[in-house]
């Protein structure tokens, strides 16, 4: 009998930081989020808090400074080959449960809770 699956999305202590000059720009620090399949996510917050950021690190489109991002269960940047399992397109559900991801100010963390 297998175990129970792994979220479809986890992101895990999760940090991106860019280099300004002689500053470091802290966007996201130990951000920790599970997105299970079927799941709905809004992720609000003000300008310059990180929100595209997230979103393109979840999405492989970007590396993280640290953390990991794990797709089903799968590091996506601790691969050398194609980022994303064959099953990816293979885990679909619905699911009336909700995320909110939202940060207060850019020097802020981003969080997220269930609703």
């Amino acid at each position: 009998m297998p175990g129970p699956r792994p979220p479809l999305v986890q992101a895990v202590q999760l940090e991106k930081r860019y280099v300004d000059g002689p500053a470091v720009v802290h966007v996201l620090a130990g951000l920790d989020l599970e997105v299970e399949a079927g799941e709905r996510l809004a992720i609000v917050g003000e300008s310059g808090v990180g929100k595209s950021t997230l979103l393109h690190l979840l999405g492989a489109l970007d590396q993280p400074t640290g953390g990991r991002v794990l797709f089903d269960g799968v590091d996506v940047f601790a691969r050398s080959g194609p980022s994303w399992p064959s099953s990816a397109t293979a885990r679909s559900a619905s699911s009336s449960s909700s995320t909110t991801c939202w940060a207060t100010s850019p020097r802020s963390r981003t969080s997220c809770s269930r609703a």
